[in-house]
């Protein structure tokens, strides 16, 4: 642990130097635990004002405002059932002006939860939800979410 969070404090002390950073992949296995990688990228992203694109394969936390900017997300191969599904599409709706959004391979099951937030998302033009099990339930709860997207073109 303690090795972990001092990578994560020299991550994060390295990448806050990059202030003009546009894009941001820290997806495959690292050797950090999620919840001190969450906390580098928190770190991470509140000095990095021109970040518009991230990609991750951990759960985000705490990131929600600091991300207000960003116009692509990508979260990739994660199990986000029940409560942690909760926690990242909370962080999600705070990202507003998002035009991108990929949850591959993220173990979704529940079209309501996504479909509720859609609507919050007005400027999302492509959302890629495959490899999950949505199966036809979810999938009929997240069309009705997906009609309110007036700029959705890829799905």
């Amino acid at each position: 642990p303690a090795a972990s969070a001092l990578a994560s404090r020299v991550l994060s002390d390295q990448l806050q130097r990059w202030h003009s950073l546009t894009a941001l992949d820290v997806r495959g296995r690292l050797a950090l635990d999620d919840e001190v990688l969450s906390g580098a990228l928190a770190g991470i992203l509140g000095g990095c004002r021109e970040l518009r694109r991230l990609s991750v394969s951990v759960p985000i936390r705490r990131l929600g405002a600091h991300c207000q900017r960003l116009s692509h997300l990508e979260l990739a191969h994660l199990e986000l059932g029940g409560a942690a599904c909760d926690a990242v599409l909370a962080e999600v709706r705070a990202m507003t002006g998002l035009m991108v959004l990929k949850l591959r391979s993220c173990g979704l099951t529940d079209g309501e939860r996504l479909a509720g937030l859609l609507p919050l998302l007005p400027r999302l033009s492509h959302l890629d939800l495959s490899r999950n099990a949505l199966g036809p339930r979810g999938a009929t709860l997240l069309a009705v979410g997906l009609a309110r997207c007036s700029k959705l073109e890829a799905l």
